[in-house]
């Protein structure tokens, strides 16, 4: 697993803290809630809501960090950060990187949790 998109270590950590169920439950629920961050964010950086985008910046790089998901986790916290300082000038381009970052985990936590389910 390359440690550009998802640090294997990240993984193995929550293995370690609650059995593979665990593991498996965490990417379920990131998978889910993930889209949903995003939505919120671009939503709120679209109405101008610096308070919202904060909240759905800071959620999803507090999820992202969880599961090893680096340069996302990165992303999510420029964004909060602009959202904090309400600086989101150049909050749109950010937000379409952060979407972006979001495919790229989404394809490698699909690709495991097939692989460690056997599904």
């Amino acid at each position: 697993m390359g440690d550009d998109v998802l640090e294997g270590a990240a993984l193995e950590r929550l293995l370690r803290i609650g059995g593979q169920d665990f593991l498996l439950e965490m990417i379920d629920l990131f998978l889910q809630h993930a889209p949903e961050r995003i939505r919120a964010a671009t939503a709120a950086a679209a109405r101008g809501d610096d308070q919202a985008l904060y909240r759905a910046a800071h959620s999803l790089k507090s999820t992202a960090a969880n599961l090893g998901a680096r340069a996302l986790q990165q992303i999510a916290e420029r964004v909060e950060g602009r959202a904090a300082a309400q600086d989101t000038a150049g909050i749109p381009p950010l937000l379409d990187e952060m979407a972006a970052r979001y495919d790229e985990v989404r394809q490698r936590l699909e690709a495991e949790r097939r692989r460690r389910s056997g599904r």
